[in-house]
């Protein structure tokens, strides 16, 4: 099971499973960085979680985007 942080503009998911804070989704959106490389993996939840990365304004873009598609259909 995979947890995605899908909060663009007040990312928190990582906070409540004690994970780093990015890079993330919004990284993978808006400059490419592999999404694989943002996965994390902890040891005490049964979950992998995908953090938001930093904060932005323009969420509604980015969740709409071509990327953002290709990533839903994977």
């Amino acid at each position: 099971m995979l947890l995605v942080d899908g909060d663009l503009r007040n990312p928190s998911v990582h906070r409540y499973l004690d994970l780093p804070a990015g890079p993330g989704l919004v990284d993978y959106l808006t400059s490419g960085y592999p999404i694989a490389e943002s996965l994390v993996h902890p040891k005490v939840w049964p979950i992998g979680g995908a953090p938001a990365g930093q904060s932005t304004t323009q969420s509604g873009e980015l969740l709409s985007s071509p990327l953002m598609v290709d990533l839903s259909g994977s």
